[in-house]
């Protein structure tokens, strides 16, 4: 036992975080200083098409040019496309994980947190694993409760932490569901119920990680089902968490309010929670800064300008997507 505390002891002080990226987005600086905020053992590590980040001292910038293997190309022989949003968007979600994996193979790691570009995280790495010992030979991602029958099938990665081998069976699996018939007629059950009912989506990668919990569940720890120290926020749009209605809401958003420097959710019981991260999808991203809490730096003027034009986007991109994907799904409704 004190071998594995040892051993446990020396993983949590060697686990990089690591973000995906394509493009210099406005708010990228701000996520990924705020990792490096509270990562003082390991390292930040971006693949990404660009280098604009590279600047930032601590942050090791990947070209994912270079993480292009057989497995991503065969990835890409499989892949088809089942779904209303763009192929390009949905492709990249999936190939993310190739990415990772790919880099953590180049690197010699065994094991990694990733997060979305769009998530600030409040919590070490080493304190999620000393909080979450279970994980440390598995994976652990955020899967909201959910009836199978429903056809939710969702569930999210983007806070989440990988062994390289979990990892690896996660890419095999998701080229699996493309080739191999009766995972890929489970795509299709979901696909033809959001045709029928005229609901945007489909396939999606939360819809592999979802299929991969239930596969390898001996595998998969949800980190949305224990509250230890804090709760993990799978979407700051949404008042639900790992159950519905979960969280007060507040200008269309979780209420969160800050108190001894820490950052605290208010259950519908009215008890405040602390958050190890926040997810700000879709138009919250504008609130990035906000929350923000590493140090300042100088280039946030410039970013300040990018966030209100993104923010005059907003009514636009909110008015003109869900007329344009109820189209598409009338059209194949139609013609299926």
């Amino acid at each position: 036992m004190v071998e594995k505390a040892k051993e446990q002891n020396n993983l949590s002080h060697s686990i990089p975080i690591v973000f995906v990226h394509k493009g210099d987005s406005w708010y990228l600086p701000y996520v990924l200083r705020q990792a490096l905020a509270v990562n003082h053992n390991s390292d930040v590590a971006l693949l990404s098409n660009e280098t604009h980040n590279s600047e930032i001292d601590g942050v090791e910038v990947c070209p994912i040019d270079d993480l292009q293997t057989e497995l991503v190309q065969e990835f890409y022989q499989n892949y088809q496309h089942i779904s209303t949003n763009s192929q390009d968007y949905e492709i990249f979600c999936w190939l993310r994980w190739f990415y990772l994996l790919a880099y953590m193979e180049s690197k010699g790691i065994s094991q990694a947190f990733y997060l979305d570009s769009d998530v600030l995280i409040f919590t070490s790495p080493e304190r999620i694993l000393s909080l979450h010992p279970e994980i440390a030979d598995n994976c652990a991602f955020l899967i909201p409760q959910q009836s199978h029958d429903s056809y939710y099938w969702c569930a999210g990665g983007h806070i989440s932490y990988w062994t390289q081998e979990t990892l690896r069976k996660f890419c095999q699996f998701t080229i699996d569901t493309f080739h191999k018939q009766d995972l890929l007629n489970m795509y299709y059950q979901k696909w033809n119920w959001h045709i029928h009912h005229k609901v945007a989506g489909g396939i999606c990668d939360m819809t592999t990680l979802y299929l991969f919990s239930r596969e390898y569940s001996h595998r998969v720890i949800n980190l949305l089902v224990s509250n230890r120290e804090g709760n993990f926020d799978m979407n700051f749009n949404s008042r639900s968490n790992f159950l519905e209605d979960e969280y007060e809401m507040q200008h269309n958003h979780k209420k969160v309010i800050l108190q001894n420097n820490q950052l605290l959710g208010i259950s519908k019981d009215k008890a405040p929670i602390p958050f190890h991260n926040i997810h700000f999808q879709g138009w919250t991203k504008q609130f990035i800064p906000n929350y923000y809490q590493g140090q300042s730096f100088k280039e946030k003027i410039k970013h300040y300008l990018d966030r209100i034009f993104y923010k005059l986007q907003i009514p636009v991109k909110t008015k003109l997507k869900p007329a344009f994907v109820r189209m598409q799904l009338f059209l194949k409704n139609l013609f299926k």
